[in-house]
C-alpha cells in the first residue's frame, strides 16, 4: 500500500532543464522514496530514507491510479545512509550516480541487474563495510574513485 504525501504534474509539453517534475516524498512498504522525472519521461530517485538494513527497490511502484519505474540512482540519493547493509537494484536502473551511496558505511553487499550500464564517480565512495558487489556484463562506465575508500571489499562478481 502507498502512502501518497505529494503529487506529481505531468503535462503534454516537452519538459525543459526548468521544467522538471519533482516530487517532495512518498512512502512505499517502509521504502520513503524523494524522485524527480527526467526530460525522457522517467524517473530518477534523488532521496531515500529507510528504517530497513535489507532493501530491494521494487521493480514497479503504484503511484496515483498508475505505476513509476525509476531508471537511475541520483547524485547523493542514498549517501550518509547507516542503517542499510544491502541494496538490490531492479532491472529497470542504468545508472548510478555520483556518490549516490557515498559514505553508507554499514553497507555490506550490493545486487545489480544486467540493465546498469554506467557508475558515476564516487558512487560507493567511504562504503568501509562493502564486501560484496554484483556487476553485470552490460557495464560499460565505472567512474574514478567510485569505490574508493572501500577496504572491505573481497568480492567482485561479473
Amino acid at each position: 500500500m502507498a502512502v501518497i504525501v505529494s503529487a506529481v504534474i505531468v503535462t503534454n509539453k516537452r519538459m525543459t532543464e526548468n521544467d522538471k517534475v519533482k516530487a517532495a516524498s512518498f512512502i512505499y512498504e517502509n521504502l520513503e522514496f524523494e524522485f524527480e522525472q527526467l526530460e525522457d519521461g522517467t524517473y530518477e530517485i534523488t532521496g531515500f530514507r529507510s528504517w530497513e538494513e535489507s532493501v530491494t527497490i521494487p521493480l514497479y511502484i503504484p503511484y496515483g491510479d498508475g505505476k513509476i519505474q525509476f531508471s537511475s540512482i541520483g547524485e547523493s540519493a542514498f549517501a550518509n545512509n547507516t542503517t542499510i547493509t544491502e541494496i538490490i537494484l531492479p532491472e529497470s536502473i542504468t545508472h548510478i550516480g555520483k556518490g549516490a551511496f557515498s559514505h553508507c558505511t554499514n553497507l555490506t553487499r550490493v545486487v545489480m541487474s544486467d540493465s546498469v550500464v554506467s557508475i558515476d564517480e564516487y558512487a560507493f565512495n567511504k562504503c568501509e563495510q562493502l564486501k560484496d558487489i554484483t556487476f553485470s556484463g552490460n557495464l560499460k562506465t565505472i567512474g574514478a574513485y567510485a569505490f574508493s575508500d572501500c577496504n572491505s571489499l573481497v568480492q567482485i562478481t561479473l
